[in-house]
């Protein structure tokens, strides 16, 4: 079935309107994973979400739209020419030349684009476009959020930047360094991915070449360390090296005069050739299957509905508009990861049963997914060794004994042996004991909203900077909110229990009902068929009767 969501960008998330300086500065879009086109199959995709950043006016929205059309001509199978395949690049992402800001917030593509890599596994990829930093109306802070927020957000962010590397934009970095050397931990695992700082309008291709090649060149130039650097400089080189999966640089040549025109609509025949023709090899280098870069939240590959998750659970992080301290996203990406690696185990459990194994083998089978589905959790989470990660696989074992009860009383419930009516009475009973369940979780939710606002009147009250309490309360929210997350979560899968079983409930009344039918068909049927040997006996005795002689009385 079609989706009736149309293509275009859709806010993530834009600057609040009459903001002051201690009210929430961004607003987010919440209902945007139901805004995208596709969103159940998105949901259970793996993602590539390419996010272009940097100053405004820059052309940011502009070389998206070159996305747009090489990841069209994909999906249909042929990119032959592909920059050439359409006349106008005006039909994606709104862009328009002049010194006034475009775009602002955040903007996702509402389409996914779905795209088969030479692995064969089918991947959603996603365009994201950011308000352009260090115009005329947002604070340096503004800049700052929708850099940082973009940055954690995407498996491959695009750094746009002028002409040259400047120390100031290597700068915007220093956050995510700072936090990926907390997250690394033992594991080895690459915390950020690949990022690529896109030079534009490169002047000096005399000193190195136009494209990748070139700009590699430049940017290992750029990324070295030596001793005339001050010393934390030296070490945010290194750790930009150290933390992101891969670092890259393409430079490109200017797009010609004609881009500054006011009657300028993309047409490529005025673009300069040079810069198509590097625009062409440029795009292919990150959209082409075979480099497509999945987002990872601790080494593992998210699907589209997780990654919304993290959406939410970031904005908390930057929405007063003021940058998160590393730890603050550090713990807030600890909470996130161990929810999904959570997910994952839970998943890893219901897929890898096989329905037709026989009752021993199924029984036996399911306490060996039990171990493996806890040792995916501990393989994949953040912090083991933490008291909240180790709360986290508690409950874990709890949901998977669950699982692992609710399987074998289903199965039982399929056993021929037991009849009709006792199916029945422990369907009734067990659909009663999950509704209770999930009433204790929702009071469990409604408990802890109030707790929430209980703690939120006692920050305020406390006589501390206001920094401190914004901090306060920036930990509170993103702590609420994963907790909120995790509730909702168990709520969905006890009514999902309860309809699964009122399902078999009603398969079960269904056969019932209709063997009750056949019995009664069958028992007419046998009366009918005793009804006509009945009267046919009845028959054939009054023909012997009949045939009988008559005896004639002896005369006296």
């Amino acid at each position: 079935m079609a989706s009736s969501v149309r293509s275009g960008p859709i806010h993530l998330v834009q600057l609040a309107e009459d903001t002051e300086d201690d009210c929430m500065r961004f607003e987010f879009n919440a209902d945007i994973f139901k805004q995208m086109r596709n969103a159940h199959k998105l949901a259970t995709c793996k993602v590539v979400l390419i996010s272009v950043a940097g100053a405004f006016r820059k052309g940011k929205s502009f070389l998206l739209n070159f996305f747009l059309r090489y990841l069209r001509a994909l999906s249909r199978g042929d990119t032959r020419d592909w920059i050439r395949s359409e006349d106008q690049l005006d039909d994606g992402f709104h862009w328009r030349a002049g010194s006034e800001r475009d775009t602002t917030g955040i903007l996702i593509w509402s389409e996914p684009f779905f795209i088969r890599k030479p692995d064969g596994q089918e991947v959603a990829v996603l365009l994201m476009d950011t308000q352009g930093a260090f115009d005329h109306q947002s604070t340096q802070r503004d800049c700052a959020t929708i850099f940082g927020f973009s940055t954690l957000l995407s498996s491959v962010q695009i750094f746009n930047i002028s002409q040259n590397i400047q120390e100031t934009d290597l700068q915007h970095l220093r956050l995510f360094v700072e936090f990926a050397s907390m997250a690394r931990e033992s594991k080895d695992k690459k915390v950020l991915q690949h990022l690529w700082f896109l030079t534009r309008d490169w002047q000096n291709s005399h000193e190195h070449d136009y494209g990748s090649t070139g700009g590699q060149e430049y940017l290992d130039k750029v990324l070295a360390c030596d001793s005339r650097k001050p010393k934390e400089n030296q070490e945010l080189r290194l750790g930009i090296k150290r933390y992101f999966e891969r670092a890259s640089c393409c430079l490109l040549p200017h797009p010609g005069k004609a881009v500054a025109a006011k009657d300028f609509r993309g047409e490529i025949h005025r673009l300069d050739p040079e810069f198509v023709d590097e625009m062409e090899k440029f795009i292919p280098v990150i959209a082409s299957p075979q480099a497509l870069v999945v987002k990872k939240v601790n080494g593992t590959e998210l699907p589209g509905k997780e990654l919304f998750k993290f959406f939410d659970i970031y904005f908390e992080a930057f929405k007063n508009g003021k940058m998160p301290t590393p730890r603050n996203i550090f713990d807030a990406t600890v909470e996130m990861a161990n929810i999904t690696a959570a997910q994952g185990a839970r998943q890893m459990f219901e897929d890898s049963l096989d329905p037709d194994l026989h009752d021993d083998e199924f029984f036996d089978i399911l306490e060996v997914l039990k171990q493996q589905s806890l040792e995916y959790f501990l393989s994949n989470c953040m912090q083991p060794e933490t008291a909240a990660t180790k709360k986290t696989l508690e409950k874990l074992k709890e949901e998977i004994q669950g699982l692992l009860d609710n399987k074998k009383f289903v199965r039982r419930l399929q056993s021929r042996t037991l009849s009709a009516d006792r199916k029945n009475q422990q369907l009734q009973h067990e659909i009663g004991r999950l509704q209770l369940q999930n009433m204790d979780v929702l009071q469990q939710m409604e408990n802890m909203e109030e707790n929430f606002r209980r703690t939120e009147e006692e920050i305020r009250r406390q006589s501390v900077s206001k920094d401190e309490m914004d901090r306060l309360l920036q930990d509170l929210s993103m702590q609420h909110l994963a907790d909120k997350m995790k509730i909702q979560a168990d709520s969905e899968k006890l009514v999902g229990k309860v309809n699964q079983l009122a399902e078999m409930n009603s398969q079960l009344k269904n056969q019932l009902s209709v063997r009750q039918q056949e019995a009664q068909r069958s028992f007419e049927r046998r009366e009918q068929l005793r009804q006509s040997e009945v009267a046919e006996l009845q028959s054939r005795i009054s023909q012997l009767e009949s045939r009988k002689p008559k005896r004639s009385c002896p005369l006296m």
